[in-house]
């Protein structure tokens, strides 16, 4: 498909991503976003919505209150038919809600990101990274991150502590099982 800037077609979206930067957009779309900030796109339901790629529109954009993020609002383009599926029953989250509802729900998480609950969590997070560089400078190359457990740092809901990384023994014997920590 051509640049929409050029022929006035538009292009399908998402489109591949390159093998050499696969957090890139494509050549086309970056082409388009060169040519103009704004840009209809073609989804995979035929639908049209606008692409974003200017930092100034994109900032007033988010700052207006007439858009939204809730995903069961008709009209918000899905990336696919199973993401509009699972939409109409997904749980909301402070990411997929608006307003007085995700307020409270940012309240919920505000005191497990504030400045002094994380610096009670710095001594656990440099030991197990520590651990884990360790581990992978004195393990196979190349490491495999995937293998690596990555553990939950936080309060626990229950006893209001902060959980402790996976000891090396159970990280060795979820290695050797096949299953992970």
């Amino acid at each position: 498909m051509r640049n929409s800037s050029v022929n006035g077609a538009i292009p399908n979206y998402p489109q591949p991503r390159e093998r050499e930067c696969p957090f890139a957009p494509s050549a086309e779309i970056r082409a388009l976003s060169a040519n103009k900030p704004l840009n209809r796109v073609r989804m995979w339901d035929a639908s049209t919505p606008w692409l974003v790629t200017g930092p100034d529109e994109l900032r007033m954009l988010l700052s207006d209150p007439r858009i939204s993020a809730e995903e069961h609002l008709p009209g918000l383009p899905q990336w696919s038919e199973a993401q509009k599926v699972a939409a109409k029953t997904r749980p909301s989250t402070f990411s997929n809600t608006d307003g007085p509802e995700q307020a409270r729900l940012r309240r919920m998480l505000a005191r497990l990101f504030s400045y002094k609950h994380v610096n009670t969590l710095r001594p656990q997070i440099q030991a197990y990274t520590d651990l884990m560089i360790d581990k992978m400078l004195a393990g196979p190359k190349p490491v495999d991150l995937a293998w690596l457990p990555w553990p939950k740092f936080g309060a626990d809901r229950t006893s209001n502590r902060v959980p402790h990384p996976p000891s090396p023994d159970s990280i060795a014997g979820a290695r050797r099982s096949g299953t992970r920590t």
